[in-house]
This record gives C-alpha cells, structure tokens and sequence, in this order.
C-alpha cells in the first residue's frame, strides 16, 4: 500500500524503494517486480523530457543572444525573426516582448536618423549648388535650414561664414 501511495504521489525513487522491498519479502510476486519495470519507464521518461526542455531552453537563451547582436548590427528584420522564432518555443515568456518592444524603438529612432539624415544632406547639396552659382541669399537660406535639422555640424556654419566673405567682398568691389 505504501509503495502503490507513493507510485501515485509520482515519488519514483520512494515508490521503487517499497517495491523492492516487498520483493524481498514476496520474491514470487509479479506485481512489485512490473511496478519497478514502470518506475523505471516513468524515471527514463522524466529524464528524457528534462533534457529536451533544456535543449529548448538553451536553444531560447541561444536565439536571444543571436537576436541582441543581430540587433546591435542594426539587422531590425533578422533580430526581429530570432526573437519571434524564440517566442514560438516559449510564448509565455514576456521577455522576447520587451525585447521586441525594445527593437522597434530602435528602429523607429533609426528610421527617424535616416530621415533628418536624408533631409540634411539634400539642403546641403542644394545649398551647394546654389553657393557654386553664388546665389548667396538662396544658398543661405538653405544652410540655414541644415543647421535647424543638425545645429552641430560645422560644414553650414563654415559655408555661412565663406559666405558673409563673398557678400563683403561683392559689396567692397561695388563702391
């Protein structure tokens, strides 16, 4: 009875120590003998489950891991698809949602830098076309314009400056 307690509780190594027991005391019985077969089963079968849930759980540690340095490089769409294929092993898990959270923030800031970026240089050019031509005025008004998007960039500030020269000196000349 003790053996067959413990057997239903799942106490495997408990349940095994009774069957023997009553093995000892009743060698000719079958039953303890085939319960210890089971428990053996049982045992090699929680084993091998225990290492595939570690496998899993190595191989979502591992996706991670691939999904931060993939998204260190800037590769939105290939983290993005580690960390869904990370989800799909553990959907319960809330950190693979941080972290997707987290690298669409990123991406957006990005996507934004891109834009500003975009927007600068294409001032920038025009406004050096416009220089070349020496439209000053229309040429300072475009550098203007780059230094609202990156008031540190030296490049507008410099050109505003060659600029003023070029004004001083058209004016000088006209006198």
């Amino acid at each position: 009875k003790k053996a067959d307690a413990a057997f239903s509780e799942t106490n495997w190594k408990l349940a095994k120590q009774y069957y023997s027991d009553a093995l000892t005391v009743f060698e000719s019985e079958k039953y303890p003998s085939d319960q210890i077969t089971l428990i053996d089963a049982k045992i090699k079968e929680e084993e091998k489950e225990k290492l595939a849930e570690n496998q899993k759980n190595q191989q979502f540690d591992a996706l991670l891991t691939e999904g931060d340095l993939l998204l260190e490089d800037q590769n939105f769409i290939n983290a993005k698809s580690k960390y869904q294929e990370a989800k799909s092993l553990f959907p319960e898990r809330t950190i693979v949602d941080q972290k997707i959270k987290h690298l669409i923030s990123l991406y957006d800031q990005f996507k934004a830098k891109q834009k500003e970026d975009s927007t600068y240089n294409s001032l920038v050019a025009e406004a050096d076309v416009l220089f070349t031509s020496k439209d000053w005025l229309n040429a300072k008004k475009k550098y203007h314009n780059a230094l609202e998007i990156k008031p540190l960039e030296s490049y507008p500030k410099d050109q505003l400056e060659l600029i003023a020269t070029s004004l001083k000196d058209e004016a000088q000349q006209s006198i």
